[in-house]
């Protein structure tokens, strides 16, 4: 802040130079600049997010619904007794 102190009849005068309400209209003047960016930014990360969680449903739902041809009855039973026997 760039203040000027003046005397008039023995008192003091502060007065402001402008340079507070330039500071203040500059702040002002790139807020409205930056915070459409800002939000258009904050849109496109949220839609990304978004996609990506939806994508990842769809994973897991194929994962749910597609017989997984590895683990079967019979897989489970030998891989017990595997491990039976290995800790004897």
């Amino acid at each position: 802040m760039d203040f000027s102190i003046g005397t008039s009849s023995g008192s003091s005068l502060i007065e402001n130079s402008g340079s507070e309400e330039d500071l203040q209209a500059l702040t002002k003047r790139r807020r409205t600049i930056s915070d459409p960016e800002s939000a258009r930014r904050s849109r496109l990360r949220k839609k990304k997010h978004l996609e990506d969680l939806m994508y990842q449903i769809g994973e897991l739902s194929n994962r749910l619904q597609s017989p997984n041809e590895n683990v079967d009855a019979n897989n489970c039973e030998t891989a017990f007794e595997r491990l039976s026997l290995n800790d004897n």
